[in-house]
């Protein structure tokens, strides 16, 4: 799997190798689903992926409400490894892995930062930040500390954007600075 690219489309995820950028496996999403660009464990073992599934109809009046995931695949062969339930109301952008590969991060659209184990997906613990965020989560080299950007409550594009601090064995928010800001010239 280190050789390997692993590529997210709208009909499913693809791994080529990199040498020839020949196919090896290929995994379709169920219904209309969708699933973000994959964060790779250290070891190179696993994929992590935050997903929704959608039914196969389009038509929303007849659909019922999506279901977001954060899933596991093995990197060999795509089989999920398990996946993990996720409240949420939009979807968030990829996972973060811990430096050791024990936990997997990952924010959801609304502000919420979830800590999951990797070996099983046993949510370790959820907090909430003041708003969306639209980074992946990053573990500190020590795996003590996990930091995620949010937008501030009250977002336009030139809004500052809000780095969060939190303690990785607990999800207790450790600090918040408002940081980042965007230029209005920013296209």
């Amino acid at each position: 799997s280190k050789a390997m690219v692993f590529v997210p489309t709208w009909d499913g995820l693809h791994a080529v190798r990199s040498k020839d950028g020949v196919e090896t496996w290929s995994r379709s999403w169920p219904g209309y689903g969708y699933e973000t660009p994959p964060a790779l464990s250290p070891d190179g073992a696993a994929l992590y992926v935050v997903s929704r599934d959608l039914p196969s109809t389009r038509d929303k009046a007849d659909a019922p409400a999506r279901q977001y995931y954060i899933k596991a695949l093995r990197a060999t062969d795509g089989r999920e490894l398990w996946r993990t339930p996720i409240t949420g109301t939009s979807l968030g952008p990829s996972p973060g892995v811990s430096a050791d590969g024990s936990v997997v991060y990952a924010t959801m659209g609304e502000g919420l930062l979830v800590a999951l184990d990797a070996k099983s997906g046993r949510q370790l613990w959820q907090s909430a930040m003041v708003a969306r965020s639209n980074l992946p989560p990053v573990s500190s080299a020590d795996g003590a500390t996990v930091f995620a950007v949010s937008d501030t409550e009250h977002f336009t594009v030139q809004d500052a954007k809000l780095l969060h601090a939190f303690r990785a064995s607990d999800g207790q928010q450790l600090w918040r600075i408002e940081t980042l800001h965007v230029s209005p010239d920013f296209p």
